[in-house]
């Protein structure tokens, strides 16, 4: 009997043994996951971070190409106005002229 019982206990011990080889790897395949996780998060991280500077760098360089824009239009504007003036001022003077003319 004890024989048999220490026989017993061996392949307890045994397969006690074998249950705990496959939890520590079961346990470094988490620890495994959670370091690839933990390094996941912080390249998300990373990204979300690089994301938000390239949105503000995109947000100020339309900011800029529009002030830039408006800047052109005012110039092309007053442009305009300018050219404009001359010709009433041209006008004016012609028919100022032809009206010289009629008075003669």
């Amino acid at each position: 009997g004890a024989k048999m019982r220490v026989a017993e206990l061996e392949e307890e011990v045994r397969m006690l043994q074998e249950k705990l080889e496959e939890l520590r790897t079961v346990a470094a395949q988490l620890k495994e996951s959670e370091n690839t996780l933990e390094l996941r998060t912080a390249e998300n991280e990373h990204l979300k971070k690089r994301n938000t500077q390239l949105h503000k760098k995109l947000n100020d360089c339309a900011a800029d190409e529009i002030a830039k824009q408006m800047d052109d239009l005012q110039h092309q504007l007053r442009e305009a106005d300018s050219q404009r003036d001359t010709a009433l001022a041209e006008q004016a003077r012609e028919m100022k002229e032809a009206t010289d003319e009629q008075v003669k």
